[in-house]
């Protein structure tokens, strides 16, 4: 794949093995709980980097596709990619969370540049953006260069919930076509919260569990099912997760439960929510020991990047 043009505003010691060709493409993927990016673990931990975020559909190249978005991070790419699938999620609008919503099939992320300075992003990204032409003809709201949007905190600190159990836990059962599903009571139908996944103690292991949360349009009855779909697509590789594994041998142990539900209104909601959930979803991982280290689900005590990223289990 040709690699792009390097205009004469480039960085002084720019040098040509930091462009990533031939690219690796990373594709959008939807399930019923949302959408999120397919990264490789190689790909993931990558920092300081330039990315693409292209409708791969028409041609498969980011050079010639006509709807490309240009991003700079200095955070691992898999996270950044997370953050913009959990946006697509929580409904937010822009030209590109638009377009990915609306076409996500359609869409794939690739890493354009790497290892650069972290005082040189600002300019690598403005020329990827000016190359590309991704203002007037792509999906990019600016010319780039500017700080990374941040979510704005709550004007008031982050209060504990006093109560720390489901009012019910619904279990896990297989229908006689062989699939695992949850029944779901219309008390369950809530959006914005945190759950929990449980699996119960035996004579052999205490009890276990898993953390999550969600601010999906349709909420908690649509991120269990697409938990669901996924333990019951072991071929896939989302559905490879320890946790789902578990699940598919011994069902009847599982059971998923709201342990916490955000029901903000007003403006700016969408942002508070969004703060209020991550700092309850790290509470309940402690709370509950559901960590990798308190022999949990969790990969780690600090929550997931996106709500709809299976990269929050282990």
């Amino acid at each position: 794949m040709a690699t792009l043009p390097i205009s004469q505003n480039n960085i002084s010691n720019y040098s040509p093995e930091q462009l990533c060709t031939p690219r690796r493409s990373y594709p959008l993927i939807a399930t019923p709980s949302g959408v999120s990016f397919d990264v490789t673990p190689r790909g993931r931990d990558k920092e300081n980097v330039v990315y693409a975020i292209y409708k791969s559909a028409t041609n498969g190249s980011v050079d010639e596709s006509d709807a490309v978005y240009v991003g700079k991070t200095a955070q691992a790419f898999g996270v950044r990619l997370a953050q913009h699938a959990s946006k697509v999620n929580c409904g937010e609008t822009s030209k590109l969370y638009d377009a990915l919503r609306n076409s996500p099939e359609d869409f794939s992320a690739t890493l354009l540049e790497t290892d650069i300075p972290p005082d040189e992003l600002d300019a690598r990204e403005k020329h990827y953006i000016q190359e590309l032409d991704s203002v007037e003809t792509g999906l990019n709201g600016n010319r780039g260069g500017g700080g990374a949007q941040k979510i704005q905190p709550h004007n008031e600190p982050f209060i504990r919930p006093t109560k720390v159990t489901p009012d019910r836990y619904y279990p896990l059962k297989r229908k006689q076509d062989g699939k695992i599903t949850v029944a779901l009571t219309p008390s369950a139908k809530k959006s914005n919260v945190i759950y929990v996944i449980k699996k119960d103690r035996t004579d052999h292991e205490p009890v276990k569990r898993f953390v999550g949360r969600t601010c999906a349009k349709k909420g908690f009855p649509a991120r269990i099912s697409g938990l669901m779909h996924d333990v019951n697509h072991p071929e896939k590789r989302r559905g490879q997760k320890a946790l789902y594994e578990e699940i598919r041998k011994n069902h009847d142990l599982f059971s998923v439960g709201v342990l916490y539900s955000s029901e903000e209104t007003g403006p700016s909601a969408h942002l508070r929510k969004a703060h209020t959930l991550l700092q309850a979803e790290r509470h309940f991982i402690q709370l509950k020991k559901s960590d990798d280290r308190g022999q949990g689900y969790n990969r780690n005590k600090n929550g997931a990047a996106s709500s709809a990223s299976p990269d929050s289990l282990i």
